[in-house]
């Protein structure tokens, strides 16, 4: 939880101004944070990587004796002797990692990142632990939210990974251009289409009659899962379009305007506000400057413009029927 009494201004922007510098490393690794991840909040709060394999003599590894750890483990049960090499090797590669060494993995849906001091120290219950350069990150050295969901399926799986660590091989080039914010050529060039076809899709919307523009969003809202229970333009008064959720049972009244100004918004929302409906939407292809200035000013999520309705349109597949339509 932030503590406004813990914030060091001057500390902060020279975080901020390391995370500009892009990264550079040898190797990465993906490591798993104890069992379940038991060892996350430790890892988080203190800053470090925390490694278990607590049987395997501190001092041992210290040393690089690994033929006798591996030995060691052999003496013990079947079950840790068939993968006493394996263990080992990645109980090696957390000591002998050097400091240049990306070390990442999964934890609140985001992917984290960060350097390790090259000392490993023991905690009692000879847990083991390397210190991190700096900390623990989860956005790119933009400050974006490397959230998993946008993430490549190379990366993600990783976290599937059974054991405690393994090396990043076929996505670490994606992995570095990720951090450092760098974009893939071909999807940027894909944006920048996608981009120019939302503009063009927004000038055939505005050409639409009211009816058209009616359907439109009514395929819009039941793309999106929303059932119409009335027939389009002919509900109650002052509801163009009105939807229920099949899941929650929530109601949807929609407001359906070719060109409206704030006054006729707030008109609406008023009357909303006494409706006995779970949501509101005002949807308008051509607002006059002032609709969209409060927009922008009152952050108004209910109320859709030409923005909102070209990002719906080529989410949910309708770019033909618009296209169509416009013919």
């Amino acid at each position: 939880m932030y503590n406004p009494e813990s914030f060091d201004l001057e500390s902060e922007l020279k975080w901020i101004g390391e995370m500009m510098e892009k990264i550079n490393s040898t190797s990465a690794y993906y490591i798993k944070l104890g069992k379940g991840g038991e060892f996350e909040k430790d890892c988080l709060k203190n800053n470090y990587l925390k490694l278990g394999y607590c049987q395997d003599d501190h001092e041992l590894c210290l040393s690089g004796k690994w033929m006798e750890i591996i030995e060691q483990r052999e003496l013990r049960t079947p079950e840790v002797k068939r993968g006493a090499k394996n263990q080992v090797r990645q109980l090696r590669t957390f000591y002998e990692a050097d400091e240049h060494t990306l070390w990442i993995t999964f934890m609140n849906e985001k992917l984290y990142w960060c350097f390790a001091e090259k000392k490993i120290e023991k905690l009692p219950g000879n847990y083991k632990i390397r210190r991190l350069i700096g900390k623990w990150a989860h956005t790119d050295i933009f400050g974006n939210d490397l959230f998993e969901n946008k993430l490549s399926g190379n990366l993600t799986r990783t976290k599937g990974y059974p054991q405690t660590i393994c090396r990043i091989n076929d996505a670490y080039d994606q992995l570095i251009k990720k951090i450092n914010g760098e974009k893939n050529e071909v999807a940027e060039k894909a944006n920048l289409n996608k981009a120019d076809l939302e503009t063009q899709i927004g000038c055939l919307i505005k050409s639409f009659p009211p009816k058209d523009f009616e359907i439109l969003v009514e395929l819009i809202f039941s793309r999106a899962g929303l059932q119409k229970i009335s027939e389009t333009g002919k509900t109650q008064k002052n509801i163009d379009i009105l939807l229920v959720s099949p899941i929650t049972n929530e109601t949807f009244s929609v407001q359906v305007k070719s060109s409206a100004n704030y006054r006729d918004y707030d008109e609406y929302r008023q009357k909303f506000d006494d409706s006995g409906y779970n949501r509101f939407f005002f949807v308008v292809h051509s607002p006059k400057k002032e609709l969209e200035d409060k927009k922008l000013e009152h952050k108004l999520e209910d109320v859709w413009l030409t923005n909102e309705l070209t990002k719906m349109v080529v989410k949910y597949g309708l770019v033909d029927w618009v296209i169509d339509k416009a013919c």
